[in-house]
């Protein structure tokens, strides 16, 4: 859709719905100052769509019982491969952060508010793990919009941790964190400093710089000391 420029009344309108007397000179130059970004969008509307490669119908996996996830780690289980995938991560089992797209596979971002919201394409790193043979086992939970670094606002509920069940995991990639230190599944997440956070609760590997593995003493919750 073309963004039009606004007119010199639309814009002496927007002033006065704002409180502003704007003198016709000023009305003008926010008209010009208007140009420069309606010329950005416009050429938007010269440019080819972006169009991924449809996704080849796939089992939507399930959501695992406590007896399954005893952590928490998991908000999705999944046994997705690609036929004809095969490379480096061949006979690898990958869980992906719930923040990150899997068609076809519900993606809660430890919200209640997007619960029931399921992605109709692959991210990129979905797609290219597929394609090197790995299998991605599920969806790793995280705390509710990424915004706590504790274990313990996932709307699932509280993630623990495998080293010591009353202490936090971390986050926000606390499933991320929990799973991989329970389990051999490897793990994708978004490159953020959190990691550090995660490698120190749960002892886990990571990338070189993140500090070093070390165990925590943060109960994951007021009640999970009880």
């Amino acid at each position: 859709m073309v963004v039009r420029l606004p007119t010199l009344e639309q814009i002496d309108n927007l002033g006065a719905d704002f409180g502003l007397v704007l003198a016709p000179d000023e009305v003008e130059a926010f008209q010009q100052a208007f140009k420069g970004p309606l010329a950005s969008y416009n050429r938007l509307e010269e440019l080819v769509a972006p169009a991924l490669a449809p996704v080849a119908p796939r089992s939507p996996g399930y959501r695992p019982p406590a007896s399954e996830n005893p952590y928490g780690a998991w908000y999705w289980k999944t046994d997705i491969k690609k036929a004809g995938g095969d490379g480096l991560l061949s006979g690898k089992k990958v869980a992906i952060k719930d923040n990150i797209c899997v068609a076809g596979v519900p993606m809660m971002n430890g919200s209640a508010l997007l619960e029931g919201y399921v992605p109709e394409l692959d991210a990129t790193v979905v797609t290219r793990i597929l394609d090197a043979g790995g299998t991605i086992a599920g969806k790793a939970a995280c705390e509710d919009l990424c915004f706590s670094g504790a274990s313990h606002t996932c709307a699932g509920g509280v993630i623990r941790n495998p080293h010591n069940p009353a202490h936090s995991a971390g986050g926000s990639s606390g499933g991320s964190g929990g799973e991989r230190a329970s389990q051999t599944t490897l793990i994708i997440r978004p490159d953020c400093p959190s990691v550090n956070v995660l490698a120190k609760m749960t002892a886990i590997p990571t990338y070189p710089g993140a500090g070093g593995p070390r165990s925590s003493s943060v109960p994951a919750s007021p009640d999970a000391q009880s």
